[in-house]
Order: C-alpha cells, then sequence, then structure tokens
C-alpha cells in the first residue's frame, strides 16, 4: 500500500476547502482501489464548535492546542490508513502544522516547537507534498471574507498571512505555488494536474534552467530566499532502481532524511519511493548497502515580485534554475538568454551531477 500524505496551504481565501472537494470526487471516481481521506482544517473544526480563533495574548496558547490536534490528525490518518486495505491512499489535509507560522512571530512559533521537542525541518518533510495556494487577496476585487464565518482578515491582513504561510513551506522538498486567478476553475485543474503527476504518473515538473552560477548567485541575492544544503548518497541498486538518501540541513541545523528509489527514463525522474526517514533506518541502510557516489549541493527557494516561486540549485561547479510554476508548459522565460548555457530535464540533471559527484569507497 502506498500513502500520500498532501498539504493544501495558503492564506485566507486560496480555495483550500471547495478543492479539497474537488479532488476527492475526482480520484476516488477514477480508481476503486484508491482511497481519498480529507482531513479539515483545525480551525474551522473548532469555531463549528463554538470556540473562536483566539489571538492577542492567548495566540500562543491556541496555536499550541491548534499544533497539537494537527499532530494528533497525522498520527491518527496514517494509522487508519494502514487498516484500510487500500491499494493507495491520499491523505489530503486542509492546512498542515507549519501554517501556524503565519499567526505567531518567527522567535514565538520556534519556541511553540521546541517546546515539543520537534525539529521543524522534519516536520514539514513528514508529508509528501505541499500546494500552496495563493490567496485571492493578491488580486484587487477578487477577495471576500464572508465565504468563510471563521475568517475574520481584511484584504492587507490576508496577503500579509498568505505570504507567512507559504514562506513557512517554501523549502519543503515538494513544494508548488498555484498562484491566485480570476478563473478558479483553472486553479482547480492545475491542483488536480500536480497531485495526478505526482500520485499516479509518480514524477515531477523537472525542467530547469543551467545559468550562468555567478548570475544564480545575484539573482538569491537579490531576494529574501531560503537556504537547504543537501548531502546526496547515491546506493548501490535494488535490481534496476537507484537509490539515494539525502541528508537535508537549514540554516537553523534543523535536519531531515529522505530516502528515493527511483528510475531515470526519457520521460524523466519516475519515483517508486519517496519517504522521510529517521536515524535508525539511515543507520540500518548504511550497513546494508554500498554507496557509490555523493553529490552535496546548495538549494535556495525564493518568490519574485509577482509571487511566483524558484528554486536555484548550485552544485559543484554547475546552477540550476527551476520555477515551482503551477501550470504545465509555462515559460521557462525568466532570465536573460545571454546567462542560459541550456535547458535540461531530472534525467540529464543526474546525469551531470552523478559526473561531478564525488566517488566514494564501497562500505
Amino acid at each position: 500500500m502506498k500513502k500520500y500524505n498532501i498539504v493544501l496551504t495558503g492564506g485566507p481565501e486560496g480555495g483550500k476547502s471547495t478543492i479539497l472537494k474537488e479532488i476527492s470526487s475526482k480520484f476516488e471516481n477514477l480508481d476503486s482501489k484508491t482511497r481519498v481521506v480529507s482531513v479539515p482544517e483545525v480551525a474551522s473544526r473548532l469555531y463549528d464548535w463554538h470556540v473562536p480563533i483566539i489571538g492577542g495574548d492567548n495566540a500562543f496558547a491556541y496555536q499550541t492546542c491548534v499544533y497539537r490536534y494537527q499532530k494528533l490528525d497525522y498520527i491518527l490518518m496514517n494509522y487508519l490508513a494502514s487498516l484500510t486495505g487500500d491499494d493507495k491512499v491520499i491523505i489530503l489535509y486542509d492546512r498542515g502544522i507549519m501554517d501556524g507560522r503565519a499567526y505567531l512571530d518567527d522567535d514565538t512559533f520556534d519556541k511553540l516547537v521546541a517546546v515539543h521537542k520537534d525539529d521543524q525541518l522534519n516536520l514539514k518533510d513528514s508529508y509528501d507534498l505541499v500546494i500552496n495556494l495563493q490567496s485571492s487577496s493578491n488580486i484587487d476585487g477578487l477577495y471576500n471574507k464572508e465565504t468563510n464565518p471563521a475568517r475574520y482578515e481584511e484584504q492587507d491582513e490576508a496577503k500579509f498571512r498568505d505570504r507567512r504561510t507559504s514562506e513557512s513551506w517554501l523549502n519543503h522538498r515538494h513544494f508548488y505555488n498555484v498562484m491566485a486567478c480570476k478563473d478558479f476553475q483553472e486553479k482547480i485543474d492545475n491542483v488536480l494536474d500536480i497531485i495526478d503527476d505526482f500520485v499516479n504518473k509518480e514524477k515531477e515538473d523537472t525542467r530547469m534552467l543551467i545559468i550562468d552560477q555567478g548570475i544564480g548567485k545575484s539573482i538569491v541575492g537579490d531576494h529574501r530566499s531560503q537556504h537547504i544544503s543537501e548531502n546526496e548518497l547515491f546506493l548501490s541498486l535494488d535490481k534496476d532502481d537507484m537509490m539515494s538518501l539525502t541528508t537535508r540541513k537549514d540554516d537553523k541545523n534543523n535536519e531531515s532524511y529522505v530516502f528515493q528509489r527511483f528510475a531515470l527514463t526519457r520521460q524523466g525522474k519516475v519515483i517508486k519511493e519517496d519517504k522521510c526517514v529517521n536515524k535508525a533506518f539511515v543507520e540500518h541502510l548504511l550497513n546494508n548497502k554500498a554507496v557509490l557516489k555523493e553529490v552535496n549541493r546548495e538549494i535556495f527557494k525564493y518568490y519574485n515580485e509577482k509571487g511566483e516561486a524558484f528554486e536555484m540549485i548550485f552544485s559543484e561547479d554547475l546552477c540550476f534554475l527551476r520555477p515551482l510554476l503551477n501550470k504545465k508548459g509555462a515559460s521557462l522565460d525568466i532570465v536573460d538568454d545571454e546567462y542560459v548555457t541550456g535547458i535540461c530535464d531530472y534525467e540529464d540533471y543526474y546525469k551531470m551531477i552523478l559526473k561531478k559527484g564525488k566517488e566514494r569507497k564501497l562500505l
């Protein structure tokens, strides 16, 4: 059985609850062996039980309750999913555990996570896919707080919450940004395409620009970016599949470990297994598999002035720019042509970084 923990996040009136229903309908109708479990927003559930959204001096206490409720949701839903007997279980969350950062300042949210002895990067990566639905507050005349009785934010505050929420998730390993638009059906279709590619076709949009490294550093320097260091170990083959173990670390020394089993084809990287693992799993794997190659890279994710999301990847002397876009066939015209040395997909990317990666002695 395969489980997929997918978060729909974003600011007020991004369409999370409506799109959640659309996803459930589509995937359960397509495949009788796929179960879709929808987990409603915690704050909305509390509001339905006549518990108001609490801010001010009691914001920390209220967000602590929401945080614990979200952790319990994750544990219970994954346990119950394992009991269903279905081939695939898609667990959809209307907001995830990092959304609380939008309603607290950074230091207070860090305190909240520390109190629970959690690691923020590990919390993020425990979810398999994060889709940020940009709030309609970013388009004048489109935002309407009355569509949800629990919503209280005026447009400017909604914009602020929207940016805080999206930045909280930006350095997740599988992050997509779906921008606000006047045609809501277009937004729905974009989300359905992302999930269909990830769950059924088991691949990501992997078009990248190869650009001059100096220009890449300049672009990153011009934006408020989030930085992740990755060390990826390529392991001995499992039949015809490649395997890798990646240690991800942010600037606050939060850390997560990600295991992947995949195949490289002409159509791209086909992901057969992708999961966040613990140190015990890492130690067991490295005791039983040979390390063939080691690749280090620095990743910077950022938003431009339009609210579009990108990631810049520096590996050895190579630099790649990838848009974290929502539209299929979206333009890669995001940097002057004179600085672009090529366009590649994941198959090309892996061939290049494996060629550059350091040889390791067999364990």
